[in-house]
């Protein structure tokens, strides 16, 4: 890692004027990212008053635009080829939970709930749930729609990242760009959809920041001038008074430019524009930067990332941009807080397996600071789930892990007079933009692994830039190491006439001597290396795409590469369970049991699961559920099959104490409400049913069974006026059920609103035709029109009610 940071540094600086070009490498580059600049010893020259054009040629607008719009769309086919083989993956893991099961993103009136009732869901992202809802009306539960929108978001990611590189003057922009678009650590948030987070807050990310830069003056237009940093020519210095200076009089604010127009200034229009024009791009950054904290708050460092960017560019930050983003930390404090409590309240990151002293916390931090970097240099294998370090057996040597994260930038910043900003600038950049995942807040994943590939989904643009551009330079720097290779030209070639300048001077000489043979310019070289590594990820990255196809596939190549994983013979089970292949998926299952000791919660409770429902053996299933409930207490979904084994034995004390006991440590979990609920009502507690199912609507309002369940309470209780209100919503929610309309039927012949209980039970039997319960609708409808004197009818429908019985007693048994 240390070889490869210096290399580039240290071929400069040896060799001939390398000095002088190496002495801040990448902090003081030239504007433009053509080689025609000018020269530092002319840079006065470049100061142009207002409609002045700078010496040099300047691409024309259409030329530019064309290059651009090229750009762009070689970024966009790149993630479309490289992610193709995704089109045809399915739901994976954790999006039955975010997505296919969820069904606040399956109703409309769900959007009021994502936005304004914050533990309605696992986490508050109202942005993502609202993308999901969108997409669910659109395409449903086809996984193919969602893993084309999260292809297309990836692209449009890395095309807003060129720009963002390329308004910095990068000369490596595309290059970063493409790399970190397709590289195959980004496989595993461009596969799974919920992972939709990660690359919607990038969307957003990256638009902040693009619109940041430009408040804080990279990429402002001047009269008579091209975009700064946007035409060939532009060589003015980024660091220090210089940059400010040169800004200054460019745009003819600097009082030097003034008097040499004999005290011309601009006009107080053009000064309200500029200042209109930068205060409308802070506006339009926040609100992207608001929008990005709601799709995921992992995007919270983005601040002090830009901050690092600055000084990096530029050597100082300005306090007016300091003073800019104070409201931004505001906003990432806030954020950040209630993501911690919905992470311990909603996802379940609170339990014994997450307590850890202060020194592992260190250790889990330091190992995950170098796992990440190594992964992105060394792609192979890349697994969903990595194995957890063994953090419980402190070892001494084990401090090399924090010791040297906090060495590693105290040396770089020491030596950035030799090596310049651009190494420090990158290492601070991933930490800062990684931290939020290295453990030391707790979050679910954290039960499986520390480290997740989708983690550095971010982060690692700092360390591709610091290699790509590194090597850019390190390129151009074999000029000084050979004399003349550049410019090398063939024996056989024409030499200039006598007397005509060539580029060393009107007195140099052409070489002589025995031929040598031609060196190839460096730049094509550049893009030589650049093409095959592309060619290599995108190759890697189909090949990680392609074992995603079945899902299933993604866990047997995590068996392969890590036979001792867990979670991978337990999903493997899993997903022979669905395929109904029971006797395989507990074996693979139970020897997940075995690796774990035991004493895993989750493996504990899917053999509960099998045990309960295939095995029909209550008994095991009791005990494996009570063991997976002592290493995790927090679990309402195993708390509910328990209480689930002991009503199919009568054992009615036993199931309400353990629901109680649950709903004392989740109080707003509306899935143990709702087990609870059903239990009273079963038996015949109405009243109690009917306060439970309302606390079950306060967490989980539109679950359509909670709100069925709760007007047959209030309707069993006696309270038919008060279920007919519910019966309504319920309806309303699915119009095509017959057993809904019938039993609002029924509720409003009770409630004596007999006109109306005609209307719903015509409704029922229009629905349920040849149904169970078609002869009880007749049955209600013969009621109902007997209550309004209307004979005929009545005795029609009774007519049909006694007809159908009769054939239901006659049919063979």
């Amino acid at each position: 890692m240390g070889l490869l940071i210096h290399f580039p540094f240290y071929l400069l600086t040896v060799a001939p004027g390398g000095a002088r070009r190496c002495n801040g490498l990448m902090d003081d580059l030239p504007l433009s990212s053509h080689e025609n600049t000018v020269a530092p010893a002319d840079a006065s020259r470049a100061i142009a008053a207002p409609g002045q054009r700078v010496a040099g040629p300047r691409p024309t607008p259409e030329a530019s635009s064309h290059h651009s719009f090229a750009a762009a769309a070689g970024l966009f086919l790149l993630c479309v080829l490289a992610y193709f083989p995704l089109h045809q993956a399915g739901f994976i893991w954790d999006d039955d939970s975010w997505l296919r099961f969820n069904s606040m993103v399956h109703h409309w009136r769900g959007l009021w709930y994502i936005w304004f009732v914050p533990h309605a869901s696992i986490q508050y992202y109202p942005l993502l749930f609202t993308a999901l809802l969108l997409q669910y009306k659109l395409w449903g539960l086809q996984a193919l729609g969602y893993h084309l929108v999260n292809i297309g978001l990836q692209a449009m990611n890395a095309i807003l990242l060129w720009r963002i590189l390329r308004q910095l003057q990068l000369r490596s922009a595309w290059i970063a760009a493409a790399i970190w678009a397709i590289h195959p650590v980004q496989v595993e948030t461009v596969g799974w959809i919920v992972e939709q987070k990660s690359l919607l807050s990038g969307l957003f990310y990256f638009a902040a920041a693009l619109a940041w830069l430009r408040f804080a003056g990279w990429g402002v237009e001047c009269p008579g001038n091209t975009e700064l940093g946007g035409a060939a020519g532009d060589s003015l210095p980024h660091s220090g008074a210089s940059w400010r200076t040169g800004i200054e009089t460019r745009c003819g604010l600097h009082p030097r430019a003034a008097s040499e127009r004999g005290g011309a200034t601009l006009s107080n229009l053009k000064v309200q524009r500029s200042h209109r024009q930068s205060t409308a791009w802070y506006l339009l950054a926040t609100f992207c930067f608001v929008l990005a904290l709601l799709a995921k708050t992992y995007v919270c460092t983005l601040p002090a990332a830009l901050l690092v960017v600055l000084w990096w560019r530029r050597g100082y930050v300005a306090r007016r941009e300091v003073l800019s983003l104070i409201p931004w930390f505001a906003m990432v404090l806030a954020a950040a807080l209630v993501t911690v409590f919905m992470e311990r309240t909603g996802a379940g990151a609170s339990g014994r397996q997450f307590i850890f002293t202060f020194r592992q916390h260190l250790v889990i931090a330091g190992q995950d600071l170098w796992f990440y970097p190594w992964k992105l240099f060394w792609p192979h294998p890349l697994l969903p789930v990595y194995p957890r370090w063994r953090i419980h057996h402190f070892s001494n040597w084990q401090w090399i892990f924090p010791i040297s994260v906090f060495l590693l930038p105290v040396v770089l910043l020491a030596r950035r007079r030799k090596i310049g900003r651009a190494p420090f600038a990158a290492v601070a950049f991933y930490g800062l933009t990684i931290s939020p995942a290295l453990g030391f807040i707790s979050f679910a994943g954290m039960t499986y692994t520390f480290v997740t590939d989708h983690y550095q989904y971010l982060a690692c643009i700092g360390l591709i830039v610091l290699v790509t551009e590194g090597f850019w330079f390190a390129v151009s720097g074999f000029r000084f190491l050979v004399p003349g290779f550049w410019w090398k030209t063939h024996p056989a070639a024409p030499q200039p006439a006598t007397g005509a300048k060539s580029r060393y001077g009107a007195n140099h000489k052409p070489e002589t001597g025995n031929p040598k043979p031609q060196i190839p310019c460096p730049k094509p070289i550049a893009l030589a290396c650049g093409g095959m590594v592309l060619v290599a990820l995108g190759v890697l990255t189909w090949r990680q795409g392609n074992d995603y196809v079945p899902p299933i596939h993604l866990w047997y190549h995590e068996y392969r590469y890590d036979p001792q994983s867990w979670v991978a013979r337990e999903q493997i089970g899993m997903h022979l369970l669905a395929r109904g292949k029971v006797a395989e998926a507990y074996r693979w299952i139970f020897h997940a049991y075995t690796l774990t000791g035991g004493s895993n919660p989750v493996v504990d409770g899917n053999l509960g699961d099998i045990s309960a429902r295939y095995f029909h053996d209550d008994a095991a299933a009791i005990g494996y559920y009570r063991r997976s409930l002592q290493a995790d207490p927090w679990q309402p979904d195993i708390i509910i099959r328990l209480a689930a084994c002991y009503e199919r034995q009568r054992n009615w004390a036993m199931a309400f104490h353990d629901l109680r006991h649950g709903l004392a440590l989740m109080p707003r979990s509306g899935d143990l409400h709702f087990a609870l609920a059903n239990a009273l009502l079963m038996g015949k507690h109405y009243r109690a049913a009917a306060h439970q199912y309302r606390l079950t609507l306060h967490s989980e309002p539109y679950r359509w069974a909670a709100i069925y369940r709760l007007a047959e309470a209030l309707e069993a209780a006696g309270q038919w006026s008060a279920a007919l209100p519910w019966y309504a919503r319920v309806v309303r929610l699915d119009p095509h059920s017959g057993l809904l309309h019938f039993s609002y039927g029924r509720c409003l012949l009770e409630a004596k609103q007999t006109a109306k209980a005609v209307r719903q039970l015509r409704q029922a039997l229009s629905q349920r035709a040849g149904a169970p319960g078609h002869a009880a609708a007749y049955r209600l409808l013969a009621r109902a029109y007997q209550r309004l004197g209307r004979r005929k009818k009545a005795a029609a429908a009774l007519a049909h009610w006694r007809a159908l019985a009769h054939r239901r007693e006659s049919r063979p048994r």
